[in-house]
């Protein structure tokens, strides 16, 4: 049985150490004594080759049992919260693209129904280069050009694919304005 001065002394070291943990070290099956664990973290010194060496740990969340723990955990299928947070991270990022590559997709959609309005006007153009008209027509698909050159495909390829559709379709309008133009 333990006495008042062993008790006390082992709750004032118990105080100092209750962060770093504590054992039974003795159990006689009505009482049991308890005493303090010192963990021990020992800074390596800083070789001339490294700024920084890792600190070595032991007996703390994080030490090598911990990083144990976190592989078997890994070899048995286990999800750990680090490759939870990795995971939500990534689903985030994912939502992100998804959502900047359907803006994208509807600036060309957007810009492409501009070109058709201006499509119907070139079908009906008579005039020279020198006109106002000609000018105007020619500059507006022009910009609708550069706006497709804004368009970020964010490595989508079929968005990608449909920016390019957007750029020749805009070209062959130009073509044939130029052409309308030629002939008069």
């Amino acid at each position: 049985m333990n006495s008042a001065n062993e008790q006390q002394d082992d709750a004032e070291n118990m105080e100092e150490c209750t962060s770093y943990g504590q054992t039974v070290v003795e159990d006689d099956g009505e009482s049991e004594r308890v005493a303090p664990i010192k963990i021990v973290i020992e800074e390596p010194e800083k070789s001339a080759a490294s700024d920084v060496d890792p600190p070595t740990s032991k007996g703390v969340d994080g030490n090598k049992a911990s990083q144990s723990n976190t592989a078997c955990q890994r070899e048995a299928g286990e999800k750990v919260p680090a490759d939870l947070e990795a995971e939500k991270q990534d689903d985030e990022e994912e939502e992100e693209l998804k959502k900047l590559i359907g803006q994208s997709y509807e600036a060309i959609k957007k810009i492409l129904s501009d070109v058709n309005g201006y499509k119907n006007e070139v079908e009906v153009f008579k005039g020279m280069k020198d006109s106002k008209e000609y000018r105007y027509l020619d500059e507006m698909l022009t910009r609708c050009q550069l706006g497709l050159d804004d368009v970020q495909t964010h490595g989508d390829i079929e968005l990608r694919k449909s920016r390019k559709h957007a750029v020749n379709y805009i070209e062959t309008i130009l073509k044939t304005l130029e052409e309308k133009a030629a002939s008069s």
